[in-house]
């Protein structure tokens, strides 16, 4: 009977071990790699551009490559150097001021 006692004792141990475990790792993956990624709000106050802007941007298929970690969306410090490689300052500025002006030329 006691070495039943022993071992849920060692198992309850070795649980709370791995739940502190566990935590630790979801924690750090809510944080960047190399602290250089950005959220959007960080990545959108960095290039100037609004909210509202930005999903524009990123229905039209001009926005940076984002990536989903732990329900957080971020952008990598390579897709904003990319991005920048990408679009011109005037393809950016279009994206984010014609997309409402779709289909109402003539």
């Amino acid at each position: 009977m006691s070495t039943q006692l022993i071992q849920q004792v060692d198992l309850a141990h070795e649980v709370r071990g791995l739940k502190r475990k566990i935590a630790k790792l979801l924690r750090r993956l809510e944080q960047p790699v190399d602290g250089s990624d950005y959220t959007l709000a960080e990545w959108r106050a960095k290039r100037k551009i609004s909210k509202a802007g930005f999903y524009k941007m990123m229905g039209a298929g001009r926005g940076p490559r984002t990536i989903k970690c732990n329900g957080i969306i971020r952008i990598t410090a390579e897709a904003d150097r990319e991005w920048e490689a990408r679009f011109t300052p005037a393809e950016i500025a279009a994206a984010i001021t014609d997309q409402s002006n779709e289909g109402t030329a003539a």
